[in-house]
């Protein structure tokens, strides 16, 4: 069950509830740091005047009484005719903020030693932003040093600005079930307990319908990393010239499955080593590898069997003949969605599970492949 509580941003806290809905549809997704939400409800002329949701609200999603947004209401639609009202609520959760605010004026921390969370809530003190925590999954992951960080320009977003960042660590930006930003990545979880099944005559099949998309029309055999120049970081002791930097470190990722003719060129967010271009580029290799093949799935309910929400990063093995897939896949998008006439149900987007990590099933090839393609190639990377 779905429930919207209005009146309390607390993720901990009761807020007052709401149910009495036609239609909800609540998403959140692995590579997007936003949560969206929509309620539609109807009611006489006469109920809408005392109808309690109001735009601007602190409001929490609930799925089995499990917060999986905290946030606000946004934007409340109203239509009408002689009978009945129809009301439409929108909203997203507290990391929008993140997205729709802009920096304003040069922040940078050129001679400093700052890790990532560190950085980030200077970063959203910076903005105004309060309310949002920050924190990481990610053990050990580097500081960035002196020269690292440059300055960001009134104007620039502060999501567009801490995203270079992530990238530049090889994580992602994202939020959790309470509005606070987490960087993480992959976590190779595997969930034991749950599988999803389409085998023909198979009584145990919970899958309703699914579709896989393998789409390689944005995938490059080469793709070229050049670290960009730090004009301030060049005249520290110890760092070469920006011409030299951005002449000399240049790193290429290979992918064999696609014709050697495609070639991608790019420019690092900010100042990096050899090293920081190498992971970038494999990286970005990886990213594009998981845009480019999708499966989803849509199951009864919003649970998996243990009676909680289904959640995000973790590995789920999917056995669909239909679709040919036969595996452990990663979780990377879920949609719930209720309706008065088709009941209660969940869509669930998955991608290869290394699609976010360093690694990846196929190993890099060497330059001078010719890069002809056999889809099945492509096709046999996804599942084992």
């Amino acid at each position: 069950m779905i429930q919207l509580e209005i009146g309390n941003s607390n993720p901990f806290a009761t807020g007052r509830p709401y149910e009495n809905f036609l239609d909800i549809s609540v998403q959140i997704a692995l590579d997007s740091l936003v949560g969206e939400f929509q309620f539609e409800a109807t009611s006489t002329p006469v109920q809408q005047e005392d109808f309690p949701i109001k735009a601007g609200q602190a409001c929490r999603i609930l799925i089995n009484n499990v917060a999986v947004i905290v946030g606000f209401v946004e934007v409340i639609s109203v239509s009408h005719d002689a009978l009945e009202h129809s009301i439409t609520i929108q909203g997203r959760d507290k990391t929008a903020d993140v997205v729709d605010s802009t920096l304003g004026g040069e922040f940078g921390k050129n001679q400093q030693t700052i890790s990532l969370v560190q950085f980030t809530k200077e970063v959203l003190a910076k903005a105004g932003i309060d309310g949002i925590d920050v924190a990481t999954t990610v053990d050990n992951m580097k500081s960035f040093g002196v020269g690292e960080i440059l300055d960001a320009e009134t104007g620039d977003s502060v999501f567009s600005y801490l995203e270079q960042y992530a990238r530049k660590r090889q994580v992602l930006l994202t939020t959790d079930s309470n509005g606070n930003i987490l960087y993480q990545q992959a976590s190779g979880i595997a969930d034991s307990g749950t599988q999803l099944i389409s085998l023909p005559n198979n009584e145990s099949n919970n899958i309703l319908s699914a579709f896989v998309t393998n789409d390689i029309s944005k995938l490059y055999h080469q793709y070229f990393v050049r670290s960009q120049s730090n004009l301030g970081a060049a005249n520290l002791p110890g760092i070469p010239d920006a011409e030299q930097s951005t002449s000399e470190q240049g790193i290429a990722a290979f992918d064999s499955i696609i014709r050697s003719s495609r070639i991608l060129n790019m420019i690092a967010d900010t100042s990096s080593s050899s090293g920081d271009c190498t992971e970038r580029a494999l990286w970005q290799r990886n990213i594009s590898r998981a845009q480019a093949f999708q499966y989803n799935a849509i199951v009864q309910g919003h649970t998996t069997p243990d009676g909680m929400p289904w959640k995000l990063n973790r590995l789920i093995n999917i056995r669909d003949t239909y679709c040919d897939v036969d595996g452990d896949l990663l979780l990377n998008s879920i949609s719930w969605k209720f309706n008065n006439k088709t009941g209660s149900t969940t869509s669930l987007g998955f991608v290869a599970k290394d699609s976010y990590t360093l690694e990846i099933a196929e190993p890099i090839v060497d330059p001078d492949s010719s890069g002809d393609i056999d889809i099945s190639d492509f096709l046999s990377f996804i599942p084992e």
